[in-house]
């Protein structure tokens, strides 16, 4: 048998014989659902083919690493590690799995949550912060929780939406869409520090 194993300590997940598969992603829809801001919903599989294991990303805006280097269909063997934007997976076979451990949980309180701001620059150079709180709409309304005057936005142009650690940003069908490092989105994308 052979074993997806998250380096977070996570539980092992055994991968079914063919014709199953471990799935991994945002989506609830996954085997092993990830909040990983840099994943996409569907973001990779790991199979039985032939006898072998088998990597495949699912076309993921971001890729996937294996063993820090691209991977769009790979074999796997025991002890390679998958990397899907800042989380780590160990594949292994049954002699490398390790056996669940008890763990003594002290009543701790919850680590605090990073404060994200979001900048806007006009042409003019003039900046404007606002806080993002759970989730922020972007458009020409004033119903918005940013508010911008430009022709070319629609009245709702875009959703900012706290996820796991990070931010998702997501065009709202707007007409002239939304652009993140200047490249136009299909799909959500994670935001990072800079985007």
């Amino acid at each position: 048998m052979a074993y997806i194993v998250p380096e977070n300590g996570g539980q092992p997940v055994e991968i079914p014989p063919a014709p199953g598969e471990v799935s991994i992603g945002r989506s609830d829809e996954n085997t092993i659902q990830i909040e990983d801001v840099k994943s996409s919903r569907k973001h990779c599989s790991i199979f039985q083919e032939n006898g072998s294991f088998k990597l495949k990303d699912n076309e993921s805006r971001n890729g996937t690493l294996l063993n820090g280097q691209p991977a769009k269909l790979a074999d796997l063997k025991a002890g390679d590690v998958i990397v899907i934007g800042t989380t780590s997976f160990t594949f292994k076979t049954d002699a490398a799995v390790p056996a669940p451990q008890e763990v003594e949980i002290e009543d701790v309180a919850a680590p605090s949550r990073e404060k994200w701001v979001l900048v806007r620059i006009d042409e003019d150079g003039k900046e404007d912060v606002f806080e993002l709180g759970e989730k922020a709409t972007i458009g020409r309304k004033p119903t918005n929780n940013i508010q911008i005057k430009d022709t070319k936005a629609s009245g709702v142009n875009t959703e900012i939406v706290r996820e796991g650690p990070g931010y998702t940003v997501k065009d709202l069908n707007s007409t002239n869409g939304t652009r993140v490092d200047g490249k136009l989105l299909s799909e959500p994308v994670g935001l990072y520090h800079g985007s």
